[in-house]
C-alpha cells in the first residue's frame, strides 16, 4: 500500500499527541536538569557515569527530546548521573566540552581529572531511540557487575531487557519516531509557532528520506503549509 488514507494517519498523529500531551500519568526522563557541578559530584559519588546533554530549540533538539522519553530507556535511569545545558554557539561551556551543534549527548568520566577532555562517548545529531540506546549499551556494559559495589544500588530497580520475540523491528522503531516527531510538529503548530513546525517536519523528511512514511509525513507538510 503506497500510503495510508487520510483518517489513518489522523489516528496516528492524535494518538501520539495525546501519549505525549502529559494528560497521562507523567513520564520519567533519562535526563534530569541539574547543573554541571552537582551532576558530576553525584557521578564520582555513585562511581558511575555523567551523561550531560547540550540541547536547544532546534528540530533535532524536540526529536532527541521525546526519543528520550521513550520507555524503553528507562532501564538506563539508574546508571547514569545526568545533566541538561542549553546550547549556545561559542559560549564557555561548549567551547569547554567542545560541542559545535545541538543536540550533542556526552558521557564522562568524573573520576577523571578533566573529563570533558576525554568523553567516553560523543553522541551528535538527530538519533532514533534505537540508535541512543545502542550508543549507551556500548558503554554500560563492563559497568553492570560494579553495581553491586556501589552503595545503594541495591534499591536500584533491575535491569530488564525485553525478550527476543517482543522486540520491535527497525521499521516499526522509526515508523514511531517519525509519527512522534509529527506529533511534536503539530503540537508546536497549535501553540502558533508554524515555522518550527515545519522545519520539524522537513527535518524528519531529511532523516529519513526513503522510509515507506515519507509520503504521508510529506502530505501532513503540505497541509500545514497551507494553514
Amino acid at each position: 500500500m503506497a500510503a495510508r488514507d487520510a483518517e489513518t494517519v489522523l489516528g496516528d498523529i492524535n494518538y501520539l499527541v495525546e501519549k505525549y500531551s502529559g494528560k497521562s500519568e507523567p513520564t520519567p526522563t533519562l535526563i534530569e536538569n541539574k547543573d554541571y557541578e552537582r551532576a558530576a559530584n553525584e557521578a564520582r559519588r555513585m562511581k558511575r557515569p555523567l551523561l550531560l546533554y547540550f540541547a536547544d530549540d532546534s528540530p533535532a533538539s524536540l526529536s532527541v527530546n521525546e526519543a528520550l522519553l521513550d520507555p524503553s530507556l528507562r532501564e538506563f535511569y539508574p546508571r547514569f548521573s545526568t545533566a541538561k545545558m542549553e546550547y549556545v554557539k561559542g559560549s564557555r561551556q561548549a567551547l569547554k566540552f567542545n560541542v559545535s551543534r545541538a543536540p550533542t549527548i556526552l558521557i564522562l568520566d568524573c573520576a577523571l581529572e578533566k573529563p570533558e577532555e576525554k568523553p567516553l562517548a560523543r553522541i551528535e545529531g538527530s538519533r532514533s531511540v534505537r540508535e541512543i540506546r545502542r550508543e549507551l549499551e556500548a558503554i554500560l556494559p563492563s559497568r553492570d557487575p560494579s553495581a553491586a559495589q556501589i552503595p545503594g544500588a541495591g534499591d536500584a530497580p533491575p535491569v530488564i531487557r525485553p525478550a527476543p520475540e517482543e522486540k520491535l523491528s527497525d521499521d516499526v522503531i522509526e515508523r514511531k519516531f517519525i509519527w512522534a516527531r509529527v506529533a511534536v510538529a503539530q503540537d508546536t503548530l497549535k501553540r502558533g509557532d508554524k515555522k518550527k513546525a515545519l522545519d520539524i517536519l522537513e527535518d524528519v523528511l531529511k532523516s529519513y528520506p526513503k522510509h515507506k512514511d515519507t509520503e504521508d509525513v510529506r502530505k501532513v507538510l503540505e497541509e500545514m503549509k497551507k494553514k
